[in-house]
């Protein structure tokens, strides 16, 4: 522990508090040490409770109601060392809202070098200074709430005097207008609007268990803020440490809470509690008064209100029927202003034809029936028209509020009407139901049963009425129908009107296909649906027929783009034969190709593996082809049976499952190329597949006639590409054969590298003229026996860009022929001519065909030169690869070349090699 502070004569706070605090902290007086000037050195900890905004330093006055502050300076300022004094009563404020009164004693202490000052002992006397005039407040609130008429003039009239007499800062009652209600704040005082809210907030949730608690006749209960925090973390207590909930009830029946705020501490004392609860009965005998009093007043207003805004006419009629009483509603059903037909006789303004029904009603009332009867009549409307009224009427003679017969009546005009509308509309209904042309029913939706058919259905689907109303819908599906069909009904909306195709099965076993347009009903509290359908058998297969036609047609189409676009005669038969197929009954066929009196079985589309590979055999010849020869060779095609076809035996012996068979000519320039054989399973060929077989056949003969034809061009161009090329041989007699060798060299060199088709015959075009140029190079250099000098080189080297210029203008010819034309003489390292190109900026066709040049001329024997071997030539070509030749494919062409051998030399030395 530090050492006492020496005496101090000023008013510096006391810093060693601790002992204090520990002297004082069970003291339940408020302890202060203070100047004699007043001002504050040290709070104890009830003092700082009280006086939670008061510090060390500052002066008591600034707490202490202004009429108290002279009295109580006067005594401090008397007081010396060692004395003792009483003090007057004085008034204090923690917040400048409430006052609480204080009484005590002050010691001067100033010698005490641990207290240094006036001792202030002081002790809590509101409720004695107050007790003087409880009583006059309990007449006070006594007659605020004998004047107050609605429970929140009660409410504020309680919180109130609450507040004002026990100090308290902020209350309210949290009220339970009935049982079922939620508990509401009512004559709240001293809340800000946040605090309101959150308890608004926490009651609507019913969260608050201790007001709760205190509301079901368990309290009083005193919540701390602490308790409060804890409990409701989200809900601050606000500047309340402490709050009180007194419940209010008499004779068990619970009305709320009493809740009082406090910004004290300590807890309320036996006497508050008493006042609280004194206070609390008097609040209860008042809420209970102002909640009856609203009752009454809104049961008044209820009244008044069903009375005037009810829908229904309520009246009161005596035995003879007599109107002694109707209400407002007179106006509003009848046109009669409120109360013109009190004292009338009812059976004036009754429909006479209705006369007698409500007399017999009336009568078994008035005998004393104690069942209430119904009738349903005509009453004149004040405009003369006739209202259709339903009634229910009661004896009620022995109830003194009433004594008559009570009668409750509604305006049923409109649902009169809307059942004769019906009715007729019924009538309308049936008339068209039953002469409608088309299939109707109405069907169940759960049961899927038939609950009525029309005439057209019974002739349509065959079955008699009597069976038709025995049946369910799964009766007319096919069985891979009828298995799903309760789940898409079940899963149609209740208003949904929808057309659905299907398939339905007639009682002869007949399958049609119909769309079933249907529409969900309610009749009679049972979900129906009515049905209409359509059969559309024809209209499909018409549709379906169509289909096929467009397809045919369009498989002829693409026949024709295929045809036009294809070259090899034989995949044009391979083409054809298999639409030609497809496109018909045909199981399967085949196509012949005829040489004068042979015949080859070339294609097989459809048939069995025996019959195609006994036909492929052996070359046929055309005189086995029976009957069907004859028209084959006028160019007829011919449509039969097998038998009268008078085929082979062996062949007839493979074809006993077929019965007819079509053959159809494939001619060209007048002469039969070959002949399309089809097998069908039956004897006779629609006229429909008769014309689009004639069809085939005429595009497969153009087809082939134009193939001949392209075939012929390209010999002739081949031919003149070949004698371009041997024009120079003649010239330079030493490289005789040198065109034909680089030609075949070069070809199969493409395939190795999978050159095809377009690029491969490019690349032999340019084999063919490669050397054209030479054409411009005069005699003297181009057939010098010698080595050719720097200026006789200069113009040599000229033939490439020469032969170039000569060939660019001939557009038949492709670009990779012209690059090899130019760039053959161009090496990989970039030293070559004419453009000193490098890797892989030479065309490929060039860096292939280098190879190929090269190889022939070292293996060729020139003047100035002897041949060398094709072991030296490749030896060579391996030693500049990646100077001269492109070093990837030099590997693919030493390759190709050692599986030649010296038969490279050879003009042809390709024709005893496999494919490669």
């Amino acid at each position: 522990m530090n050492p006492p502070t020496p005496p101090s004569s000023d008013g510096a706070p006391i810093s060693d508090r601790t002992v204090l605090d520990r002297l004082f902290a069970h003291h339940a007086d408020l302890v202060m040490i203070v100047t004699p000037r007043g001002q504050v050195k040290y709070l104890g900890p009830a003092a700082r409770h009280v006086l939670p905004s008061a510090a060390p330093g500052a002066q008591l006055r600034t707490w202490i109601h202004p009429e108290d502050q002279l009295a109580l300076a006067g005594v401090l300022a008397a007081l010396r060392g060692g004395e003792a004094a009483t003090l007057p009563a004085f008034r204090v404020t923690p917040d400048g809202r409430a006052w609480r009164w204080l009484s005590g004693t002050a010691a001067h202490h100033g010698e005490d070098p641990l207290i240094a000052g006036v001792l202030l002992t002081l002790q809590d006397i509101t409720l004695t200074v107050r007790g003087a005039s409880t009583g006059a407040s309990g007449h006070t609130v006594t007659a605020a709430l004998a004047g107050a008429l609605s429970a929140e003039e009660v409410a504020r009239a309680v919180v109130e005097d609450a507040t004002t007499t026990l100090g308290a800062q902020a209350g309210m009652i949290v009220l339970r207008r009935a049982p079922h209600l939620p508990l509401t704040p009512v004559g709240a005082t001293g809340y800000d609007g946040a605090v309101s809210a959150r308890w608004q907030q926490f009651l609507d949730a019913d969260q608050l268990h201790e007001v709760r608690d205190a509301a079901s006749g368990q309290g009083p209960i005193i919540v701390t803020a602490h308790d409060w925090q804890v409990r409701y973390p989200s809900m601050p207590p606000g500047p309340y440490p402490l709050t009180a909930l007194l419940p209010l009830h008499n004779d068990g029946h619970q009305l709320g809470v009493l809740a009082l705020s406090f910004t004290r501490v300590h807890p309320l004392t036996p006497g508050e509690l008493v006042f609280m609860q004194t206070l609390a009965r008097q609040g209860v005998q008042a809420l209970q008064g102002a909640l009856l009093h609203e009752q009454l007043k809104a049961s008044e207003a209820r009244h008044q209100k069903l009375n005037r805004y009810g829908a229904d006419l309520v009246s009161i009629l005596d035995p003879g029927g007599q109107l002694i009483f109707t209400t407002a509603a007179t106006s509003k059903i009848l046109g009669y202003p409120e109360g013109d037909l009190d004292n009338r006789p009812a059976f004036d303004f009754i429909h006479p034809d209705d006369h007698e029904l409500v007399a017999q009603a009336l009568g078994a009332l008035a005998d004393g029936r104690a069942e209430p009867v119904r009738a349903t009549f005509r009453f004149r409307h004040q405009s003369g028209e006739w209202v259709w009224i339903e009634s229910i009427a009661a004896n009620h003679f022995d109830d003194p509020d009433i004594g008559g017969i009570l009668v409750n009546s509604r305006d049923v005009s409109a649902t009169v009407r809307l059942g004769q509308e019906l009715a007729n509309r019924e009538t309308a209904f049936r008339h068209l139901f039953e002469r409608n042309p088309l299939p109707m029913w109405l069907y169940d939706r759960q049961t899927l049963r038939v609950l009525e058919v029309n005439s057209a259905a019974v002739e349509k689907y065959g079955y008699a009425r009597e069976e038709f109303l025995n049946m369910t819908l799964l009766e007319f599906r096919p069985p891979e129908q009828s298995q799903s069909l309760p789940g898409i009904i079940r899963a149609i909306d209740h208003d949904e009107v929808n057309s659905t195709p299907a398939r339905h099965v007639l009682r002869d076993g007949t399958s049609i296909d119909v769309v079933v347009h249907g529409r969900s009903l309610k009749i009679t509290e049972r979900d129906v649906r009515l049905v209409v359908v359509e059969d559309v058998t024809a209209q499909l297969q018409a549709e379906r027929q169509l289909q096929a036609q467009v397809q045919r047609y369009q498989a002829l189409l693409e026949l024709a783009e295929t045809l036009a676009t294809q070259h090899d005669p034989l995949e044009l038969a391979r083409e054809a034969l298999e639409r030609c197929v497809d496109l018909t009954d045909f199981a399967g066929g085949l196509y012949i190709r005829i040489t004068g009196p042979r015949m080859d079985a070339v294609h097989a589309h459809g048939l069995k593996e025996p019959l195609v590979t006994f036909l492929k055999a052996e070359p046929g010849r055309t005189s086995s082809l029976g009957t069907l020869g004859p028209p084959l060779f006028a160019g007829q095609a011919h449509f039969t049976t097998l038998d009268a076809a008078r085929l082979p035996p062996p062949v007839l012996a493979l074809l006993t499952e077929y019965q007819g068979v079509a053959a159809l000519p494939v001619m060209a320039h007048g002469e039969l190329l070959g002949a399309f054989l089809l097998f069908s399973e039956y004897g006779q060929v629609r006229a429909d597949a008769r014309r689009l077989l004639g069809t085939i056949s005429e595009y497969a003969g153009t087809a082939m006639e134009r193939s001949l034809h392209v075939t012929q061009l390209d010999a002739s161009r081949e031919e003149t590409l070949r004698a371009l090329g041997l024009v120079l041989e003649y010239r330079d007699y030493e490289t005789a054969g040198h065109t034909d060798r680089v030609v075949a060299l070069a070809e199969q060199f493409g395939r190795r590298l999978n050159l095809a088709g377009p690029d491969l015959d490019a690349l032999r075009w340019g084999a063919y003229l490669h050397d054209t140029g030479k054409i411009a190079i005069p005699d003297d250099i181009l057939l010098k026996p010698g080595k050719l000098d720097a200026t006789e080189w200069t113009a040599m080297k000229r033939h490439s860009e020469i032969g170039h210029e000569l060939l660019r203008h001939i557009p038949t010819l492709p670009g990779t022929t012209l690059d090899v034309v130019l760039h053959h003489h161009e090496r990989w390292d970039g030293s070559g001519y004419p453009h000193g190109l490098a890797g892989e900026s030479i065309p490929f066709a060039a860096r292939l065909f280098a190879f190929i040049d090269v190889y022939d001329a070292l293996t060729d024997e020139r003047p100035y030169k002897r041949a060398w071997s094709h072991e030296e030539a490749l030896a060579e070509i391996q030693r500049t690869a990646g100077s001269h030749f492109d070093p990837a494919l030099a590997s693919v062409f030493l390759t190709l070349m050692d599986e030649l051998g010296p038969r490279a030399r050879t003009p042809d030395p390709f024709t005893d090699l496999p494919e490669l």
